[in-house]
């Protein structure tokens, strides 16, 4: 073989195996993309649902703050309405005709025991003394009535080592925690 021969030989060789490698090339370079956009897609996927999820979990959080702001929106307008009732029933008590502030106060003196002894007073409202004496007296009580200038309505029976607070204001601030328990447990559930 002539080297004529011989070189043309060796250039078809190598321009052949040039295709091969770059066929080759060509070939893994499609697999390597083609496995990329697979993992892209996944990651897509993937990351969509993540968001989704994420979306959904700040939807119920948002929701849930929404009920919980609504729900003490709500135990403020009750707590303000509750309020005002018990502030208008200490007007009215205030404002009871003279017998019938003499109801009241017996009633309230219906609630201490009868057996109280020692050195007991009642403090009453200045401007109800009569009613809060007389209240005593038709209950069976033998108990000195003092004015107590802060008392707005009712009484309080002190002893030396007892007291019993029947004002106004201890009742309605009874009844107001009672009512704003109950306002608490239909708030949070409990």
């Amino acid at each position: 073989m002539s080297i004529n021969d011989l070189t043309s030989k060796i250039e078809n060789d190598a321009l052949l195996e040039k295709e091969a490698v770059i066929s080759s090339a060509k070939k893994k370079a499609s697999e390597i993309e083609a496995s990329g956009q697979l993992e892209i897609e996944d990651f897509s996927r993937k990351m969509a649902e993540e968001i989704r999820q994420t979306l959904e979990e700040n939807e119920r959080k948002v929701k849930a703050s929404a009920v919980l702001e609504v729900k003490m929106k709500n135990q403020e307008t009750r707590k303000a309405a509750l309020e005002g009732v018990f502030a208008e029933a200490t007007k009215k008590v205030t404002e009871l005709s003279s017998e019938d502030y003499e109801k009241f106060v017996f009633k309230l003196v219906s609630l201490i025991p009868k057996d109280i002894s020692g050195d007991v007073k009642a403090l009453s409202p200045k401007s109800r003394l009569s009613e809060t004496e007389r209240a005593l007296k038709n209950s069976g009580f033998k108990i000195e009535a003092v004015a107590e200038p802060s008392l707005k309505a009712g009484l309080k029976i002190a002893g030396d080592d007892f007291e019993y607070d029947l004002s106004i204001e201890r009742v309605a601030r009874s009844l107001k925690v009672e009512k704003e328990t109950e306002m608490a447990k239909i708030l949070f559930g409990q």
